[in-house]
């Protein structure tokens, strides 16, 4: 009977360490992998629409559904940089939080209420950890959240972006804010060609400010880290944004520069790890050494082949300020970007928005490796059950004898009791005493 249980548990250990490393331990692949060769075929992501190509030429590799329109999600930050830019020049100066920056949905660097922050600060929280309350508050210092969306829509006109909506500064889930693969190839062109903007793409850290104003009496800051894992961890790589939400799914825009070729991967809509995915891609059109093209892409300010358009005929109005004016439109959409584990007021939202991403995209991996482990758990615990029962069997029935007590001197009396005579033995002192059962909690006589 032991050896039985034994060899239960053992092949139930066996099946949970399967159940891990093929199902918890392997998350839904980016690609359909086949081998990256020059002239081999293209990886294809997971994705509702994406494209490689060469960021200098404008040439078109591999694509598909280019012009599919899109939810962006945190990828259209980028478009956000390009326009707020040049409206918040000086980077030294400061900003005051206000509530409806801290009150934002979705990924945020954890901006206090009353405390004040520099834009150039702001800006590395919007780019490098893609914080949403960054990003409104920049718009607030731009002159407040509509002119910041009309000078975004003025941009994407200006890049004759032909399938771009602009909604709001983050990327919140909107039903009409849309983009699509071949016009973030447009907008990472001109991302790249703002240094100042480069450099907080290329980022790995940043010591963000904690709570307080100017420089004295300050709470300690932290440390944010740069979400697309590229910079520092892909040969040749330039940065530059993810994104994710529920309803958009993953989005990616990756740059690269090896050999003097500079390589662009845009993905949109995508089931799976977007980073792997931009990183297979990338290394498929490094490994091509005369890739043939299959379009191109024209950024001279239009799209080949392109609608003509009309300009938006809303104008900016209205100074920059430092302060949020009143009034500050909010959403309640959720912009969930991955986010490395943050030291901030915001850390465990983060965490928990980051922990349901990893869960929704490998959610049938984790479900299966979850019911394994449940079960394995389960058994466990009533094999355990029956090896202490069958180890209770296998005692002796009888109760353990006490060991013997010492007997008395044989000229030894006792003294008399109320009725009898001198060393009359009783009940009580007589070798016949109650016997403890062990582990049973009662005597037998």
């Amino acid at each position: 009977m032991l050896f039985r249980s034994r060899a239960i548990s053992a092949a139930l250990a066996v099946l949970l360490l399967v159940g891990f490393v093929t199902g918890i331990g392997s998350p839904i692949s980016a690609t359909t992998d086949p081998p990256i060769t020059d002239g081999g075929a293209v990886p294809k992501p997971k994705a509702g629409a994406w494209m490689v190509g060469d960021l200098d030429s404008g040439e078109i590799w591999a694509e598909s559904n280019i012009d599919r329109q899109l939810a962006p999600a945190s990828t259209i930050k980028l478009l956000t940089a390009l326009a707020l830019y040049p409206e918040l020049t000086d980077g030294k100066r400061r900003y005051k939080a206000q509530d409806s920056d801290a009150a934002v949905d979705g990924t945020k660097v954890g901006m206090v209420p009353g405390s004040d922050y520099s834009i150039d600060e702001l800006f590395h929280a919007m780019i490098m950890s893609s914080a949403n309350d960054a990003a409104h508050a920049l718009a607030e210092a731009a002159g407040g959240q509509e002119k910041a969306v009309r000078l975004m829509s003025e941009k994407a006109y200006e890049l004759g972006l032909d399938d771009t909506t602009v909604r709001d500064t983050s990327g919140l889930n909107d039903t009409s804010q849309v983009s699509s693969a071949r016009d973030m190839m447009v907008i990472a062109r001109a991302y790249t060609k703002v240094p100042y903007l480069m450099q907080l793409a290329g980022r790995e850290q940043f010591g963000f400010p904690g709570k307080g104003t100017g420089t004295k009496g300050r709470k300690k800051g932290f440390q944010i880290q740069n979400h697309t894992r590229l910079v520092g961890q892909y040969d040749g790589a330039l940065g530059l944004k993810n994104g994710y939400t529920v309803k958009a799914g993953g989005a990616y825009v990756a740059v690269s520069k090896r050999d003097g070729r500079t390589v662009v991967a845009t993905i949109l809509n995508a089931d799976g790890r977007t980073r792997d995915m931009a990183v297979d891609l990338m290394d498929w059109a490094f490994a091509q050494k005369a890739p043939k093209p299959i379009g191109a892409v024209s950024f001279d300010g239009r799209i080949f082949d392109s609608p003509a358009q009309t300009p938006p005929t809303a104008q900016a109005t209205g100074p920059a300020t430092t302060t949020s004016p009143s009034g500050s439109s909010s959403t309640s959409a959720r912009n969930t970007d991955v986010a490395e584990p943050g030291r901030t007021a915001a850390a465990v939202p983060r965490l928990v928005q980051a922990a349901w991403q990893v869960v929704s995209v490998n959610r049938w991996w984790y479900l299966g490796g979850a019911v394994l482990l449940l079960m394995a758990l389960t058994a466990l615990f009533f094999t355990r059950r029956s090896i202490r029962g069958a180890q209770e069997v296998a005692a002796p029935g009888a109760a353990a004898q006490d060991p013997p007590h010492a007997q008395d001197p044989p000229d030894a009396q006792d003294p008399p009791d109320a009725q009898g005579t001198p060393g009359a033995a009783t009940p009580a002192d007589s070798d016949e005493r109650p016997r403890r059962v062990r582990g049973r909690g009662r005597y037998r006589a």
